[in-house]
């Protein structure tokens, strides 16, 4: 992976932006008897610092399609505008 000239942006040998996430998971024990024991997700975009807290562990993929796609549209934008990235032809 590389980083683009002057820009926090990182991208693969393909020259496609790399998006990276800190996930945590973990589990909260429920105090009633007998009650199944919750899961929860922490998901740091590291290129934005937004932070999410998730009760549904399915709910991931959704965070995450939407974040991809979010950078995707202005990717395309960039491109559109003639802005390309950094060792692209």
């Amino acid at each position: 992976m590389k980083r683009e000239a002057n820009s926090s942006s990182t991208l693969s040998s393909a020259g496609a932006p790399v998006h990276s996430f800190l996930v945590r998971v973990w589990v909260e024990p429920r105090e009633a008897a007998g009650a199944e024991a919750r899961v929860r997700l922490y998901v740091r975009d590291l290129r934005s610092g937004e932070e999410r807290y998730l009760r549904d562990p399915d709910r991931i993929a959704d965070l995450l399609r939407h974040q991809t796609g979010a950078w995707a549209a202005e990717a395309g934008e960039a491109e559109r505008a003639g802005v390309r990235a950094a060792g692209s032809s």
